[in-house]
C-alpha cells in the first residue's frame, strides 16, 4: 500500500511540474505576443513618420504581413508545416 501511495505522490509531483511548465510557457508566449504587437506598432509609426503620412506606415507593415501570408498560402504551402514539424522533432531529439 505504501508503494502505491508513493507512486501516486510521484505522479502528482510530475503532473504539477508539467502544469507549471505549460503555464510558464503560456505566460511567456503572451508576453512575447504583446512585445511583438508593440514592436509592429512602433515600426508602423516610424515608417509613417518617414513617409510623412501615418497611414502609410501601417499600410506598409500590413502589406508585409499580407505578402508573407500569401507566400505561405499560394507559393509554398508545405514549407511552414514542414519547418514546424522539424523544430518540434528536433526539440525531442528525434531525427
Amino acid at each position: 500500500m505504501a508503494i502505491i501511495e508513493a507512486k501516486t505522490e510521484l505522479v502528482k509531483i510530475d503532473l504539477t511540474k508539467k502544469i507549471a511548465i505549460a503555464a510558464s510557457i503560456l505566460i511567456l508566449v503572451v508576453v512575447l505576443l504583446i512585445g511583438i504587437a508593440y514592436l509592429i506598432t512602433t515600426v508602423a509609426l516610424l515608417l509613417g513618420e518617414l513617409t510623412g503620412h501615418l497611414f502609410a506606415g501601417y499600410l506598409l507593415v500590413s502589406l508585409a504581413f499580407l505578402s508573407c501570408f500569401f507566400f505561405f498560402m499560394k507559393f509554398k504551402p508545405d514549407l511552414l508545416p514542414n519547418l514546424i514539424q522539424k523544430i518540434l522533432l528536433s526539440s525531442h531529439d528525434y531525427k
